[in-house]
């Protein structure tokens, strides 16, 4: 009886120790630098066309680190970036990032409206974020 208690109680452990981590089927998903390359914009008559921006730098917009950690394009922390919980190609993600986060002064003058929902869907090195009905196209960056 108390081999099984104890087995029990390590798996138990384990378990909650995985919640933990930054799950590693996203991690070749996600984590990366993306550099936004389009937007979908709503017409007056309600159809939705995308707008491809003309300046694009080949520098990151954002970055998402290994641990979930979601950072602006120059490794501080986003301003308005997503919060605990994500969608990643249908799965839905909890972000608790491991390693601190640069602090970001720029965030102290910026009013966040956020996101009830951020979804992401990730196809090769294409990017889509839906921010509630906002969508967004980024390209993964080497």
């Amino acid at each position: 009886m108390k081999k099984l208690f104890c087995f029990s109680l390590l798996i138990l452990a384990l378990g909650c120790q995985n919640r933990d981590k930054f799950p590693s089927n996203v991690d070749p998903l996600l984590v990366g630098k993306w550099e936004h390359t389009a937007y979908e914009k709503v017409l007056s008559d309600g159809t939705r066309e995308w707008k491809m921006l003309d300046s694009l730098t080949g520098k990151p917009s954002f970055i998402v680190r290994s641990d979930g950690a979601f950072l602006d394009g120059n490794g501080r922390a986003m301003c308005c970036g997503p919060g605990e919980k994500i969608t990643v190609n249908g799965e839905i993600i909890f972000l608790k990032p491991t390693k601190p986060v640069p602090y970001n002064e720029v965030c102290e003058l910026v009013d966040c409206a956020g996101c009830a929902d951020n979804v992401f869907e990730v196809n090769g090195e294409e990017l889509l974020w839906i921010c509630d009905q906002q969508r967004s196209r980024y390209r993964r960056l080497p």
